[in-house]
């Protein structure tokens, strides 16, 4: 197929010759025919993106790059989200300020349960799968990771501030009634 027109990358043209200027003539209308087709397909507007979609930007505030630090002022790391794939998913690059540790999150919104997705992996081997949805001016999520000692269960809001500023607050427990304060992070943009 020529991507983006569903036609097919092959044409297969049957010339009956009555005579060989005959033949010709058929073979450089149908050339010419073949090309002002094509030229009409390829000079049409593309049709929206599928990700083009006010529900697909709401996770837009958190995307630029980013000085990340903990509550008490102490630099925790950098971090660079961008959308890619055509706007369907805000992708972070983490990078500790203090060790090697890194980490990656996919994000994106998922149209069938109205629910955003994270997948995030890191340097330590970790994968947490999150979901949740925007509330106000945060991005609420919810997930859970099976360990060798049981499950745990994550809690994260992002938090859009007046001032454009992002918290980022990650809670863990493994019973769901007592949580623990493993990340607070504030977000300011690079200058």
């Amino acid at each position: 197929m020529i991507p983006g027109t569903g036609y097919p990358a092959k044409m297969q043209v049957t010339v009956i010759t009555v005579n060989n200027s005959f033949a010709v003539s058929a073979q450089s209308i149908l050339i010419s025919m073949l090309v002002l087709v094509a030229g009409v397909t390829f000079a049409a507007d593309p049709p929206p993106a599928a990700c083009d979609t006010p529900a697909h930007r709401e996770f837009d505030f958190w995307v630029g790059d980013w000085e990340v630090h903990h509550a008490d002022g102490k630099p925790a790391g950098s971090s660079r989200i961008e959308t890619i794939l055509a706007g369907c998913f805000v992708f972070e690059n983490w990078q500790s300020a203090s060790s090697q540790y890194a980490g990656k999150s996919f994000n994106t919104f998922d149209t069938f349960t109205g629910n955003w997705s994270q997948v995030w992996v890191d340097t330590g081997g970790n994968t947490i799968h999150f979901s949740g949805r925007r509330k106000g001016n945060l991005m609420d999520m919810t997930g859970r990771q099976t360990t060798a000692q049981g499950t745990v269960f994550f809690r994260m809001t992002y938090t859009l501030n007046d001032d454009g500023t992002v918290r980022q607050l990650w809670q863990q427990s493994k019973d769901q009634k007592v949580w623990e304060v493993i990340f607070d992070g504030l977000y300011r943009r690079k200058l």
